[in-house]
């Protein structure tokens, strides 16, 4: 003798036998355990908050110079970046002489995009210029945003 079962005993045993899998099966969560991110202040000692001031000293700053050869005279052209809204300045040295120096002016918090800075190169020849552009970022922080010969 055959057995036959209705359509609703099946859905039924299909519904429960999805729940006991469902419940095998779980993912425990460590609750105890400490965020690894850095908190964000909204007030430090009184003063207004900074988020430049709160930036993780570990990481490179983001921002772009293009430096190009035009004769004997070398171009660097500022052209922003990530982190535009911190750049005060960039010092160029050219073979370890300082060179030129953007900055800002007009009173001016940061450096403007597409400040430019040409200045005569030191040797003649093509890649025989060491160029170091030293970019200072607000809170005084420095980093070497070039480094190449041109």
């Amino acid at each position: 003798m055959r057995k036959s079962y209705s359509v609703t005993f099946i859905i039924l045993m299909s519904f429960f036998l999805v729940i006991l899998i469902a419940g095998c099966v779980q993912v425990t969560v460590n609750n105890s355990a400490q965020p690894t991110g850095t908190a964000i202040p909204t007030q430090t000692s009184g003063q207004n908050y900074n988020p430049l001031q709160t930036r993780n000293p570990q990481l490179p700053y983001v921002v772009a110079i293009r430096g190009d050869r035009d004769g004997s005279n070398i171009i660097f052209t500022y052209l922003g970046g990530q982190d535009a809204a911190s750049l005060q300045s960039i010092s160029i040295t050219d073979n370890g002489v300082k060179v030129a120096e953007m900055d800002t002016n007009n009173g001016q918090i940061i450096l403007p995009i597409g400040t430019k800075a040409t200045f005569p190169a030191v040797n003649t020849a093509k890649h025989s210029d060491h160029i170091v552009c030293v970019g200072r970022f607000t809170g005084g922080a420095t980093e070497v945003i070039f480094d190449s010969s041109i």
